[in-house]
């Protein structure tokens, strides 16, 4: 199968290379980037919430956007072990924290969604708020409800915006060059294409709601979906989709759920087949018939 995968470079790690071992051919075109927000500002904002007992990272995006706003992980003048507590969803983003330099005192390991984050950082017995919640700007509300529900007050701050990319044209997903996300940026090409039938998307990986909200309604129409998770399943579905979804929010996950459709593929086809092979069967035996009643009736 010629399978897409739209999530941004850097992401899934080993995704691309379990797919092309399979024998599919993989072409990257990502449908959403992300803009760090570095004003003044935001960097007076980031370091408020530096004083917090807590900042919770549901991202490895929000992560590297805190990086980039360099103002560290303790706030000025904090005695040493006055820095906040850092709690991470998944070992992603876990793993982007200890690269920028903080080792995170809760992990959320099997947690797919900020809701988990939520239940386990409130049974944490540091637990305490108020909770800083560095996000990009079209986070869902979940994890702010969820830690007010359970009494904690949350304090977003939105560190990044997503911004769509269009899908790339024909040449780009029909050429070597969208095969290789070191060759060329994907986002170059010239918009939606107008039948991605014509250059054979058959699966299409999706793995935020963002990247949900961005795919053109043509490829949803002649792709198979899959969603990386539960909530960008939801997102899928809301506009009227039906996707399926990785058995788990992570690579082994994505490479299950592929195989399931790559197998029910082939029996589908296998299926129309025998079909076809019985029907032009039928039509010869009729033929035959025919002829020997032919020369039956000359005979008499």
């Amino acid at each position: 199968m010629k399978i897409v995968l739209t999530h941004a470079p850097g992401r899934f790690e080993g995704l691309d290379v379990g797919l092309r071992r399979r024998g599919h051919t993989v072409v990257h075109a990502p449908l959403i980037a992300t803009l760090p927000r570095t004003g003044e500002e935001v960097r007076a904002a980031a370091e408020a919430l530096l004083a917090l007992p807590w900042l919770l990272f549901t991202s490895r995006s929000a992560v590297e956007a805190w990086s980039a706003l360099e103002v560290g992980w303790q706030a000025p003048g904090e005695p040493p072990g006055g820095a906040p507590r850092v709690g991470a969803v998944g070992r992603k983003t876990a793993s982007a924290l200890r690269a920028a330099g903080v080792e995170p005192a809760l992990v959320a390991e099997r947690a797919s969604r900020a809701a988990g984050l939520a239940d386990v950082f409130v049974q944490h017995p540091a637990a305490a708020s108020p909770v800083g919640l560095p996000q990009g700007d079209r986070a869902l509300p979940t994890l702010r409800r969820a830690l007010e529900r359970a009494g904690f007050e949350a304090r977003p701050l939105v560190l990044y915006e997503t911004v769509t990319q269009p899908w790339p044209g024909d040449a780009t997903l029909d050429g070597a060059a969208g095969s290789d996300p070191s060759a060329g940026d994907p986002s170059a090409g010239d918009g939606a294409t107008s039948d991605p039938a014509a250059h054979g998307a058959q699966l299409v990986v999706l793995a935020s709601p963002s990247a949900a909200d961005a795919l053109p309604a043509e490829v949803a129409r002649h792709a198979t979906l899959v969603a990386i998770g539960p909530t960008t399943a939801a997102a899928l579905e809301r506009r009227g989709l039906s996707p399926r979804q990785a058995r788990a929010p992570s690579v082994g996950g994505v490479l299950e759920e592929v195989e399931a459709v790559a197998q029910e593929r082939a029996a589908a086809d296998a299926a129309t087949d025998a079909a076809t092979d019985g029907a032009t069967d039928g039509g010869a035996d009729d033929r035959a018939g025919g002829q020997e009643a032919d020369r039956e009736g000359g005979r008499a």
